[in-house]
């Protein structure tokens, strides 16, 4: 369906752009075939082709900033669709936990599980460090 091949897709909420943007442009240095949505989107239904690549990537990288499963309790949610597409085709779901962020007492229906997946904690100061870490979870290579 997608004309590109892709290794990684990254989900994130807006208030992460910053610090997602610089988990891509690391993984792409390090030859990994990245999706980010803002600059790989073309054309055509945005749900289809964002499914399409999740399907097609080993790997799913979730970037949590502070509170963001928050919205993810709403079904129309795109980071929660996004999470519960790469669940359901089995994809090696990656979290990125970054500053600040908790995971909520009440979890979105659907998405208990997410804490149950090997993570990465983040931190501007450990930056090097999570990104190998996070490097020697993805199958993807």
């Amino acid at each position: 369906m997608s004309k590109h091949h892709y290794d990684v897709f990254i989900s994130y909420r807006r208030d992460a752009y910053d610090s997602a943007n610089l988990i891509a442009t690391r993984l792409k240095a390090e030859g990994y075939r990245v999706f980010f949505d803002l600059e790989t989107m073309r054309s055509g239904k945005f749900n289809e082709q964002l499914y399409s690549v999740i399907e097609e990537c080993k790997d799913f990288v979730l970037v949590l900033s502070p509170d963001a499963l928050d919205r993810c309790h709403n079904e129309e949610d795109w980071v929660r669709k996004e999470i519960l597409h790469a669940m359901q085709y089995e994809k090696n779901i990656v979290p990125v936990l970054l500053a600040g962020f908790q995971w909520p007492e009440q979890m979105p229906e659907g998405l208990t599980d997410l804490q149950m997946y090997q993570g990465v904690s983040a931190s501007k100061d450990f930056f090097d460090l999570a990104m190998e870490r996070l490097q020697g979870y993805l199958k993807s290579r």
